[in-house]
C-alpha cells in the first residue's frame, strides 16, 4: 500500500518520523534538512517603502506570510540605486511626504541608474497619474489603495513573475 507524506519544512524532524524504520527516518530527515537549505538560500527579499507606519506594517505581514524577508522604511531620502540592489523586490508608496522624493522619482533614478529592480507602486490616487510608469517591460505594476491582501499577493506575484 503506498502512502503519501507531507514532511513539513523545518531544520528539525517532526515527531511523527521517529516511528518510521531507520532507513525512512533517515530519508526523511535528510529530505527535512535539503528543503530548509532551499528556503534559506533561496529567500526572496523586498524593500517596502511608504510613509504610514501602519500601511508599512500591513504590507509587510502580508508579505512576509509568502515567505519574503521585507525591509521597511518611512523614506527613500537616504537609499541609493546601491542599496536597493540587495533586494528582490520593492514597494513604493508613490507620495512619500515632505522628507523624500516621490515614490516616481525614486523609481526613475533608479532606472536611469540601470536599476532593473521589480517594483509594485501603491497610492491611493488614480492610475493615470502614473500610467506611463507602469507597465510589464518596465517591471513596474500599480495597486491602488486600499488594497485587500490577496490583491497585495497577486500583484507581487505577477511582478516577480516578470523577472
Amino acid at each position: 500500500m503506498n502512502q503519501s507524506i507531507n514532511i513539513p519544512i523545518s531544520a528539525e524532524c517532526p515527531d511523527w518520523v521517529e516511528g518510521l524504520s531507520p532507513s525512512c527516518e533517515a530519508s526523511a530527515q535528510k529530505s527535512v534538512e535539503l528543503e530548509a537549505q532551499s528556503k534559506v538560500t533561496h529567500q526572496l527579499s523586498c524593500l517596502v517603502i511608504d510613509d504610514q507606519e501602519i500601511v508599512r506594517d500591513i504590507v509587510v505581514d502580508v508579505i512576509e506570510d509568502l515567505g519574503i524577508k521585507c525591509t521597511q522604511v518611512g523614506t527613500n531620502s537616504n537609499l541609493t540605486p546601491s542599496d536597493v540592489s540587495k533586494f528582490d523586490l520593492m514597494i513604493t508608496d508613490i507620495r512619500l511626504g515632505r522628507d523624500s522624493m516621490s515614490g516616481l522619482q525614486f523609481l526613475k533614478m533608479l532606472r536611469e541608474a540601470g536599476s532593473q529592480i521589480p517594483t509594485l507602486l501603491i497610492s491611493g490616487f488614480s492610475f493615470e497619474e502614473v500610467e506611463e510608469s507602469c507597465s510589464p517591460e518596465n517591471l513596474t505594476l500599480f495597486l491602488g489603495k486600499p488594497f485587500l491582501p490577496q490583491d497585495l499577493i497577486q500583484s507581487v506575484q505577477r511582478i516577480l513573475s516578470l523577472r
